[in-house]
């Protein structure tokens, strides 16, 4: 995936796979997971998270995945 910024490409790559892998263990859809990583999200402020990882937003990033992966496990088991 190409960037926008000018920062080091191999850091983008591998962030880019990591939050990936993070978003797949939701959707169990490649082909989901990366259309998510390239739309615009109104819950982390009409970004998309490619776009983030970018800005340099990593972190950020991934603590909203996981604080929804989390939140969706604890759903689960409330309504099983």
């Amino acid at each position: 995936m190409k960037r926008k910024a000018k920062f080091d490409q191999n850091l983008f790559d591998c962030q880019y796979q990591a939050a990936l892998k993070a978003v797949d263990a939701f959707f169990n859809d490649e082909k989901k997971s990366k259309i998510w990583m390239v739309t615009e999200n109104p819950l982390l402020g009409e970004i998309s998270p490619i776009d983030m990882i970018d800005a340099g937003r990593f972190d950020k990033l991934m603590k909203f995945i996981y604080t929804q992966l989390e939140e969706n496990r604890y759903d689960s088991k409330l309504y099983k």
